[in-house]
């Protein structure tokens, strides 16, 4: 059995990270994020376990964190995965205008709880 390894990360609004922020295509194997202080990389971390664990409509001080400072937006993450031999595409908008999208392996996706559950 293979581990989850995660393939693409970005995000839209979380924390300090204003407007859209692709992080990119991940390269197999160890990929770092670094930057300055107080540039988002601990938001990133944050975000890629808020998109994980929490469900889409959650309001918890989890998901209250990734609420940029002074502005009234809904927070998005999506994440490009690969587990137990499938390729998963997960996003969420988390608060404001709340929705979960999930497709496997390119099929028609999931949305809502269907996407928070599978």
């Amino acid at each position: 059995m293979s581990g989850l390894r995660v393939t693409r990360l970005c995000l839209t609004d979380v924390g300090v990270l204003r407007g859209r922020v692709d992080l990119g295509a991940f390269d197999p194997g160890i990929t770092l994020i670094t930057g300055g202080n107080e540039t988002g990389k601990t938001t990133a971390v944050h975000a890629l376990r808020c998109v994980f664990f929490e469900r889409h409509g959650a309001g918890n001080v989890h998901v209250k964190a990734l609420q940029p400072h002074g502005v009234q937006v809904g927070p998005r993450i999506e994440v490009d995965f690969e587990f137990g031999g499938h390729s998963y595409e997960l996003a969420k908008t988390f608060l404001k205008g709340a929705e979960a999208t999930l497709r496997v392996d390119g099929a028609t996706p999931l949305t809502g709880s269907d996407a928070d559950e599978k």
